[in-house]
């Protein structure tokens, strides 16, 4: 074999991947569900959202690395879809949570009582709900005692008066 040969056979192994696409990482954008991807040795791209490429037979045909990479993207959406999250705050402790499924209405008093709602809420909504819960809860308390030494006050100072 001459050394052109095995040069030019060298570079054809090289140049031609067992993949035909690549993903095009200039326009990633995670927040997005469609995937861009570029042929290789042409200008050609093609849009495709991840169900899209389970469901066709593309899979054969992207580099493996970026089948890799595109996979865990979307499973870490899919665990952050399944969080709730405040979507709304309304008067009387009542607070709207939602997330790409479902929507619900609950009390603070009802979110902190129920340790399965808890479990689907992310760490700062918790803590948000529990702390203004019980804000709410100490200025009743406060009202309470307030009215309380208010009325024990007026009834002493009718019972008993000291003159000197």
């Amino acid at each position: 074999m001459s050394v052109i040969s095995y040069i030019i056979r060298s570079l054809h192994i090289a140049f031609s991947p067992s993949y035909l696409y690549t993903l095009d990482k200039s326009l990633i954008h995670e927040t997005t569900n469609f995937w861009i991807f570029k042929e290789f040795g042409t200008h050609t791209y093609i849009i495709k959202t991840w169900k899209q490429l389970q469901d066709g037979n593309l899979l054969c045909v992207i580099n493996p690395k970026d089948i890799s990479y595109i996979a865990q993207i979307e499973a870490r959406k899919e665990i952050e879809h399944t969080y709730l999250r405040i979507s709304e705050e309304m008067r009387g402790g009542i607070y709207i949570l939602s997330n790409g499924y479902e929507r619900l209405s609950v009390t603070g008093y009802e979110f902190l009582k129920d340790e399965a709602l808890v479990r689907k809420m992310e760490h700062q909504d918790i803590i948000r709900i529990a702390y203004r819960t019980g804000v709410e809860k100490g200025r009743q308390i406060s009202n309470i005692v307030t009215e309380k030494m208010a009325s024990s006050e007026s009834k002493e100072s009718d019972i008993l008066k000291i003159v000197k």
